[in-house]
């Protein structure tokens, strides 16, 4: 019958895709055993963070003696359990070190990836939300946000371009193209007009313009 028990995590390495973590005791520094290897879900790998010897603080780990091999099957950080929040049933959650988590939510079938953008320190978030039909992402100020049938680019709620089927939506306090040549509106699919009659004028307000040879409009 094995033997199970927890010890904390002293040390880590990773070589080839495989985790082995050294056990002991955080507070003496004692260890019990020197890379034993973590076993998990088949194709999700996971790394502990490292221990803080300042405040004995570390992961832990749930192992089984399999003979001459101590083999852990579980960890818990109990570090970063502020992260989580409050989660309901059928909730599941990935923190780690750090501002970064994901969460899926089961009342509202949503998954959200959350980090904070450290140059700003505003807020990152990219959330597929099943229940709104509706993907999200916000990036301090700035947001895209996607439905079935429209895309909203917005930034501080003050430019935005928004885009239907039935056609495009600019809004802000300026718009520039800032191309060398154009045309506004398409008389037929692959069809360019020539400048001329249909050139856009340019020149000082109230006098008479001249025809630009690179943008042209049709009516």
């Amino acid at each position: 019958m094995p033997n199970f028990d927890t010890s904390d995590i002293l040390n880590l390495t990773t070589e080839d895709g495989e985790v082995r973590v050294d056990l002991g005791d955080i507070r003496t520094g004692k260890g019990i055993s020197a890379e034993s290897v973590t076993w998990g879900s088949d194709g999700f790998i996971s790394v502990p963070n490292e221990p803080d010897n300042s405040t004995k603080e570390c992961a832990r780990a749930l192992y089984f003696d399999d003979g001459y091999e101590r083999i852990v099957i579980g960890t818990y950080d109990a570090r970063y359990a502020e992260q989580v929040g409050s989660l309901e049933s059928g909730d599941r959650m990935i923190v780690s070190k750090g501002e970064q988590r994901l969460l899926a939510k089961q009342s509202n079938e949503s998954i959200t990836m959350y980090s904070k953008n450290q140059v700003t320190g505003s807020s990152m978030m990219v959330s597929v939300h099943g229940e709104d039909g509706a993907i999200l992402i916000v990036n301090g100020k700035s947001s895209i946000q996607i439905l079935d049938d429209k895309i909203v680019f917005n930034v501080a709620n003050k430019s935005w371009i928004e885009i239907k089927e039935e056609g495009v939506v600019v809004g802000g306090g300026s718009c520039t193209l800032a191309c060398p040549k154009g045309q506004i509106g398409a008389p037929a699919p692959g069809v360019i007009l020539p400048p001329g009659a249909f050139s856009i004028l340019y020149g000082v307000t109230g006098m008479a313009g001249v025809g630009s040879l690179n943008w042209t409009v049709n009516a």
